[in-house]
């Protein structure tokens, strides 16, 4: 995919999270990962477990599509309440774009 953009789907969790959390997340991703490639609009590129959360790396074609589908299929998802959704900077930084009102600092540990 030329010029690559990447958001992060994380989730917070205790400590390095249950067997429970484990299963989910690959749900997650599984289900994630097939219908960013049904539409078109990137693919899932791995994820990390731990330190208190669990991340989904995400690669999008476009910032406008990507990120327009990432909060339509969110908004859709019975666990979007407990889901933050970032864009990554490329300068160490991110943006959170969901929840809209969302408060506080987000990093990955």
């Amino acid at each position: 995919m030329k010029n690559p953009k990447q958001l992060v789907l994380q989730f917070k969790i205790d400590g390095h999270g249950s067997e429970k959390d484990f299963d989910g997340l690959v749900e997650i991703e599984e289900k994630l990962n097939a219908a960013l490639q049904r539409n078109g609009e990137g693919y899932v590129d791995g994820h990390d477990i731990g330190s208190g959360e669990m991340n989904i790396y995400i690669i999008i074609k476009t910032w406008e599509r990507g990120t327009w589908f990432m909060e339509q299929y969110l908004k859709n998802q019975p666990w979007n309440n407990d889901a933050i959704l970032a864009k990554d900077l490329r300068n160490g930084s991110y943006k959170v774009l969901w929840p809209k009102r969302y408060e506080g600092d987000f990093a990955i540990a």
